[in-house]
């Protein structure tokens, strides 16, 4: 088992329920068990998908003495080193948590940093903060102009200034590193901590800038084709009357069945039943295929809480 710092509270609460028997009476002992953790809990401050860099600690302690108590072997074995971070960078971090406060926030690991590159480069640039500044509002009379302290925000001008450095350096041919060439909008890329305002106010100062931006990559999992075929998929399983979402399910790259075919069965039956008899008669793999699918989903099932 393989698990990693961006897992969060709910799922360890799975994690749990399957190594619990690692440490237990017989099963203990029965034959080797594996757990193989990898992860780092300052990564896990960001709360990426939940996470919770307390519950990483409070496993790792809790794993480790649950492995003492029945003699198994347990290896703590530190990475330090860094293969896509250039040294610049790994000093400027290092550098902030040298600050006692900051460092507790890494729930009292020693932040020590090393780096697999060796070349040069890499810079850390702060710029001043940019604060929010409080509009004035006359209750009395009915405003003439539109207030500039609104449309200005303080994510605004942030996002007009970072669009603003980028395009100086797109006309001014600023040097990508050891490339040797000028950088170009494709190697350019902004890391915001959460999707807010900001992030949306970069995408139109970006646009208003002429700097190409393939915008917000933000998906609904739930209208992705792909996940779409696969709810299809369940819905047939559930249901082998359903007929609607097994023709497109034999469509889907699941099964492949082309649209001529499909085509020629329905009207083959002259209804629109195209459930087992069309599996059995015409693709018998298909129907084989579901079968082998349900028969594990039965195998595999979650369990009940």
């Amino acid at each position: 088992m393989d698990e990693g710092q961006d897992t969060n509270p709910r799922q360890w609460e799975v994690i749990r329920a399957l190594i619990d028997e690692f440490f237990a009476g017989e099963s203990a002992a029965q034959r080797p068990r594996t757990l193989f953790a990898v992860g780092d809990q300052k990564q896990s401050i960001f709360s990426f998908q939940g996470a919770d860099p307390q519950v990483f600690v409070e496993l790792g302690l809790q794993v480790y003495f649950s492995a003492l108590s029945v003699k198994l072997e347990m290896r703590r074995v530190p990475l330090h080193t860094s293969f896509r971070t250039l040294p610049n960078i790994l000093a400027a971090v290092d550098k902030v948590f040298e600050r006692d406060e900051l460092r507790e926030g890494t729930l009292g690991e020693t932040v020590e940093h090393k780096t697999a590159r060796a070349e040069a480069g890499g810079t850390v640039t702060l710029w001043p903060p940019i604060k929010a500044e409080t509009d004035v509002t006359d209750t009395e009379n009915w405003p003439q102009a539109v207030s500039q302290v609104q449309i200005q925000t303080a994510q605004r001008r942030v996002a007009e200034r970072i669009a603003r450095n980028i395009k100086s350096w797109l006309v001014e041919g600023r040097a990508l590193g050891l490339r040797g060439r000028p950088v170009r909008p494709e190697d350019i890329l902004i890391l915001v901590q959460v999707r807010s305002v900001l992030f949306h106010e970069i995408i139109r100062a970006l646009n208003q800038f002429g700097i190409p931006t393939p915008g917000a990559d933000r998906l609904p999992v739930t209208t992705h084709i792909a996940a779409l075929d696969l709810m299809a998929l369940g819905d047939v399983l559930n249901n082998s009357t359903d007929d609607l979402q097994l023709a497109a399910l034999l469509r889907s790259p699941l099964f492949d069945v082309s649209e001529e075919d499909l085509l020629a069965l329905i009207q083959e039956e002259g209804q629109a039943d195209v459930t087992c008899e069309f599996c059995r008669e015409h693709y018998a793999f298909t129907d084989a295929s579901l079968e082998e699918i349900r028969h594990g989903v039965r195998r595999h099932a979650p369990l009940p809480s």
